[in-house]
């Protein structure tokens, strides 16, 4: 795992995960720091990727 930025509230990072077929995807992962005392932000930041993962 390779990391590739970092925020106030998050660290992001990328990696390989290997899907149901077999083959590897690059995926990046969002760790968010203390998300119960920030869940609105994180509500938000969630609502907003998930638009991206059917692009």
């Amino acid at each position: 795992m390779l990391k590739i930025g970092k925020r106030v509230f998050s660290t992001v990072f990328t990696t390989k995960y290997l899907n149901n077929y077999g083959t590897y995807e690059e995926v990046a992962i969002k760790l968010i720091n203390d998300s119960n005392k920030n869940r609105e932000t994180c509500l938000k930041e969630l609502k907003a990727s998930q638009s991206l993962i059917n692009i």
